[in-house]
């Protein structure tokens, strides 16, 4: 193994590392979200260990960490993904009303606001026809 090579190892692992320590049980939500183990990500950010996950993994785990892939490797900072549009005080209550939901009762809600688009859509078909 070459010396660059050696030192994207480090990075990577430094990267990956820094970024599961921003907040406590960050690594189970990406190990889930990514379908990868637990003890897979502790094996892969280990100084004892020369492993790396596989690019698939890799890609995996910088998506649940919204990063890209470029900057789990590199550790440069304008490489993250630019966030998506900013959402309303109103769109965030919706989501956090959403979230102490069942699942059924989300369902249900889903359900209900299908049903509204569908009206929605429908009444200004007739009204145009």
């Amino acid at each position: 193994m070459g010396r660059q090579d050696t030192k994207r190892r480090y990075r990577f692992k430094e990267v990956l590392a820094r970024e599961l320590q921003q907040e406590r049980g960050l690594q189970a939500r990406v190990s889930e979200k990514a379908n990868v183990n637990q003890s897979s990500i502790s094996y892969w950010i280990s100084p004892r260990t020369t492993a790396l996950p596989s690019v698939e993994q890799a890609y995996d785990i910088a998506k649940a960490l919204g990063l890209s892939l470029e900057y789990l490797i590199t550790g440069k900072e304008d490489a993250t993904i630019s966030p998506g549009p900013t959402l309303s005080s109103q769109e965030d209550r919706l989501i956090a009303q959403f979230r102490k939901l069942s699942s059924s009762q989300q369902s249900a809600i889903l359900g209900l606001m299908a049903s509204f688009a569908e009206n929605e859509s429908t009444g200004k078909q007739a009204a145009a026809g």
